[in-house]
C-alpha cells in the first residue's frame, strides 16, 4: 500500500465534487449551453463534396463544425476541472474558448470562405488575433496559466489568506472560491453559447431555449463578473 494512502487529493476532490451543485449554480447554466451546442452540432453534418473549387459555404460550414466540436468538449473540460477544485487550471481552457469563439465569428463574417480555408489548413492569423474585442490584459493573464510561466504560480497559486512575513503558502490541494469559479463557468457558458449561435446561423437553425439561456447568462454575468470587469 502506498505510504500516501489515503490520498489527500482524492479526498479533497471528492468533497468539492460532492458540494459542486450547491456551490456552483453556474454549472447548470454551462450544462445548458453545452447541450444547446451539442444540439446544433447534431444538426450540422457536412457531407463530402466533389465540387471544384470547393464552395465557400461548404468551407465555412466545415470550419464552424470543427470549432463547435472543440468548443463543446472544451467547455465540458472547464466544468469538470472546476467541479474538482482546480480553478486556475481551467483558465487555459477559457483562453481556448475565447479563441474558438473569435474564430467562429470571423468565419461567419468572411463570406469568401478564405478565413475558414486558412484555419482548416493550419494557416492564417495566430490565436490572439482571433479574439473579438477582448478586455485589456485578458490574453496575457490567461496565458500565464497556459504555459510554464512562473508568473502563473505567483498570480494564481499563492493563497493570500495564508501568506505572512515568515513564509509563503501555496495552493497545492484543490480548493474552491465560489465567486471566481462561478465567474469562470459563466465565461465558458457564454463562449459555448456564442459558438452555438454562429453554427446555427450558418446552418439556418433556430436554437431552442436560447432566450432562457441568455437570461441565465445575464444574471450570472451581473452577479459574478461585474466586479471583476
Amino acid at each position: 500500500m502506498s505510504p500516501f494512502h489515503p490520498s489527500p487529493f482524492q479526498a479533497a476532490e471528492a468533497e468539492l465534487s460532492r458540494r459542486a451543485d450547491q456551490d456552483l449554480p453556474m454549472l447548470t447554466v454551462a450544462d445548458a449551453a453545452t447541450r444547446l451546442l451539442h444540439w446544433a452540432i447534431e444538426r450540422s453534418p457536412v457531407e463530402a463534396t466533389d465540387d471544384d473549387p470547393i464552395p465557400a459555404a461548404y468551407v465555412r460550414a466545415h470550419a464552424l463544425l470543427y470549432i463547435a466540436l472543440s468548443g463543446v468538449r472544451t467547455t465540458r473540460t472547464v466544468m469538470t476541472t472546476i467541479r474538482a477544485g482546480y480553478e486556475p487550471e481551467a483558465l487555459p481552457m477559457i483562453r481556448k474558448l475565447a479563441e474558438l469563439r473569435g474564430r467562429a465569428q470571423r468565419v461567419r463574417k468572411d463570406h469568401s470562405g478564405q478565413y475558414a480555408r486558412e484555419w482548416l489548413d493550419g494557416r492564417g492569423p495566430g490565436p490572439q488575433r482571433a479574439l473579438v474585442d477582448p478586455p485589456a490584459g485578458m490574453w496575457e493573464g490567461l496565458s500565464r496559466m497556459s504555459h510554464a510561466d512562473a508568473r502563473g504560480v505567483e498570480t494564481f497559486l499563492v493563497n493570500p489568506d495564508l501568506t505572512n512575513e515568515e513564509e509563503i503558502n501555496f495552493l497545492v490541494l484543490p480548493e474552491r472560491d465560489p465567486e471566481t469559479a462561478n465567474g469562470t463557468l459563466a465565461l465558458a457558458a457564454g463562449y459555448a453559447r456564442d459558438i452555438a449561435e454562429d453554427l446555427a446561423l450558418e446552418r439556418d437553425l433556430t436554437l431552442p431555449g436560447l432566450a432562457a439561456l441568455d437570461a441565465d447568462l445575464r444574471a450570472g454575468f451581473r452577479e459574478y463578473l461585474s466586479e471583476a470587469a
